[in-house]
């Protein structure tokens, strides 16, 4: 996975974010996130138990709440992570 501050100040941090295809892992999303697709996508998730599969095209705009998941992309993604401090 490779991280890139693009923007970090008071209001909000902005970070470009790869990772190659594959299954990340269980993680924790903090919520008040946004993540802005750079690159298109279709992603199997794991959450609660259940799995389910999304597809996302450059430009998608997707609300992140508090969530702890899994999931796997069938290409290296690439997206803008925006975290609301």
């Amino acid at each position: 996975m490779k991280l890139e501050t693009v923007l970090n100040n008071e209001v909000v941090n902005v970070t470009k974010v790869t990772t190659p295809a594959g299954w990340v892992g269980e993680h924790t999303h903090p919520g008040n996130q946004m993540a802005i697709v750079l690159s298109p996508v279709t992603m199997t998730y794991s959450e609660d138990g259940k799995e389910f599969t999304k597809e996302y095209d450059v430009g998608d705009v997707v609300w992140i709440d508090s969530v702890t998941h899994d999931h796997s992309t069938n290409v290296e993604r690439t997206y803008l992570m925006l975290t609301l401090k």
